[in-house]
C-alpha cells in the first residue's frame, strides 16, 4: 500500500465530491476515525488567490470516513456565485494530527500540488461535440479550426499531465497559450460557422 495522499480533481466539474474534492489518506498510515484537520490552506500560484480554514473560513471539510483503503476527506471550497475555480497551479498545505496504525499521535504537514484547468476542459468538451464532430459547419475554414482545436486539446492534456514544479513560469506561459486558442477557436467558430 502506498503511503502517498491522493486527491482527485479539484474541478467541481468533474469531481466526485459534489462542490469539491476529495483527499484520500492511507489508513496503513493515517488510523481511521482519528484524523484531526487543523489547517487546511490552498493557494492558486498562478492567480495568487488563496482559500483557508479557520476564523474567516473559505473552504468546509468533513470527515468522509472510510473508502477501501484511503480515509476520505471532503473539502469544498468557498467559490464565485458561477462555482468557477480559477484555472492554475495549485499547492496545498493539510496540516493534520492523528494517531499511526501503532497507536503513536503525530503532527504532520503534506504539500500537495495539482493543476486545474476546468474551464479549457469544459470548453474543449463543448467544441468537441458542438462544433469538431458537427457537420452543420462546412466552410473553408473547417479544417484550419480543427488543427487550433488538437493543438488546444494537445496543450491541455501536456499541462494537465506535466509536473509544474520547477517550471513554474514555462507551464504559466503553456496557459497563456492555451487561453488563446480557445479564444481564437471559440472567436472563429462564431464568426465562420
Amino acid at each position: 500500500m502506498s503511503n502517498v495522499i491522493r486527491i482527485n480533481s479539484i474541478c467541481p466539474c468533474d469531481s466526485t465530491a459534489e462542490g469539491g474534492f476529495n483527499i484520500f489518506l492511507p489508513v496503513g498510515v493515517y488510523q481511521a476515525g482519528t484524523i484531526v484537520v487543523n489547517q487546511l490552506t490552498i493557494y492558486n500560484q498562478t492567480t495568487s488567490q488563496k482559500w483557508a480554514t479557520g476564523p474567516l473560513s473559505t473552504i468546509t471539510v468533513t470527515d468522509e470516513g472510510v473508502i477501501g483503503v484511503y480515509t476520505q476527506l471532503k473539502a469544498v471550497l468557498d467559490l464565485d456565485p458561477e462555482g468557477i475555480l480559477p484555472q492554475g497551479r495549485y499547492c496545498m498545505f493539510l496540516d493534520i494530527d492523528f494517531t499511526s496504525t501503532t497507536g503513536v499521535p503525530l503532527h504532520r504537514i503534506e504539500e500537495i500540488c495539482t493543476v486545474s484547468l476546468c474551464v479549457s476542459e469544459e470548453q474543449l468538451m463543448d467544441d468537441f461535440v458542438t462544433d469538431i464532430l458537427s457537420t452543420d459547419c462546412e466552410t473553408d475554414c473547417t479544417e484550419y479550426l480543427k488543427e487550433i482545436y488538437w493543438e488546444a486539446y494537445t496543450m491541455y492534456r501536456v499541462l494537465k499531465i506535466l509536473d509544474p514544479c520547477g517550471i513554474e513560469e514555462n507551464w504559466d506561459l503553456g496557459l497563456g497559450k492555451l487561453s488563446g486558442l480557445l479564444t481564437t477557436l471559440k472567436k472563429d467558430l462564431c464568426v465562420n460557422c
